[in-house]
């Protein structure tokens, strides 16, 4: 299909739908089509606002059901009302006690990190040539769940930065290529991408 030809994924600097389908689903048909900083436009009729509503309570639901969280500092804001991650993170904190970290994501503003009164901020790696952001979440939360796994669900301020400045950069690296699935960078790139910023 054409969401599979690499070519034409990110190309676009506006993609548009109409009587396609409901938000969520037309969503995940053209989003892969714009390029950053693109515009995606779905013409929808008067029941856009239930659609709304209906994806707001879906990622309600999820939060409600994790201990490990990555959102975007655009989802944060379209949910609850602020890109703001501190705001955001007392808002989830109250509201959803079952999550044990947090992390928000900027792209290229970096990411922040919150573990149980522990919280840090690391810089993106904003030197490298970004081609495709496919991908760059995944990784992100795939060097999280990494952590995790050997680490559980506490990290200190100093562990969070590490942490942090590890998942950066490997999300960093794969914006460099085409396609998320051919881009993983191997864990010594990703050591070696940190070894050299802090240099």
């Amino acid at each position: 299909t054409l969401s599979k030809k690499i070519e034409y994924r990110e190309s676009f600097d506006c993609v548009t739908a109409r009587a396609v389908a409901k938000l969520n689903i037309l969503s995940e048909y053209c989003m892969p089509f714009v390029k950053v900083g693109g515009l995606f436009i779905a013409m929808k009729a008067a029941k856009v606002q239930e659609e709304i509503a209906d994806a707001k309570k879906a990622i309600e639901w999820g939060l409600s059901h994790a201990n490990v969280v990555k959102i975007a500092d655009d989802e944060l804001d379209f949910v609850f009302g602020t890109s703001d991650a501190h705001k955001g993170y007392e808002i989830i904190r109250e509201k959803y006690p079952n999550i044990k970290m947090l992390f928000v994501t900027g792209g290229k503003n970096g990411s922040h990190g919150f573990c149980e009164g522990a919280s840090a901020y690391m810089e993106a790696f904003t030197s490298l040539d970004t081609i495709d952001t496919t991908g760059a979440g995944d990784t992100f939360m795939g060097c999280v769940l990494d952590y995790v796994i050997d680490n559980g669900l506490s990290a200190d301020e100093k562990k969070m930065k590490s942490l942090l400045t590890f998942a950066n950069a490997a999300a960093g690296l794969v914006t460099t290529k085409k396609g998320a699935l051919r881009s993983m960078p191997e864990k010594c790139a990703v050591i070696d991408l940190v070894r050299t910023a802090c240099e």
